[in-house]
């Protein structure tokens, strides 16, 4: 694929429309809310941006925004780093 940068534009336009998404808790959080078990979850991984919270950025809208486009960006990275690696592989052994 020769033009891969207006699909990346659109996916990254995409995630900055999150900042009027909605605020209330997504399924499994409210299911987890109802049931009364959110207090005993452990946290499984590390994260670099936990709660997608954004140091020096106030709002948390913005901050869903900032960290959509940037989990885009970062998973569209390593998709077209992938592709172009099992290209490479696939013309070595035509």
């Amino acid at each position: 694929m020769k033009r891969w940068w207006p699909i990346l534009l659109v996916a990254v336009v995409l995630a900055g429309l999150s900042i009027w998404a909605s605020t209330l808790p997504d399924g499994l959080e409210s299911v987890a809310e109802a049931l009364h078990f959110t207090e005993r979850a452990a946290p499984g991984h590390a994260s670099p941006l936990p709660d997608y919270a954004v140091p020096g950025l106030e709002s948390s809208r913005w901050a869903n925004a900032l960290v959509g486009m940037l989990g885009t960006l970062l998973v569209f990275a390593i998709m077209y780093g992938l592709a172009r690696v099992l290209a490479r592989r696939a013309a070595v052994e035509k």
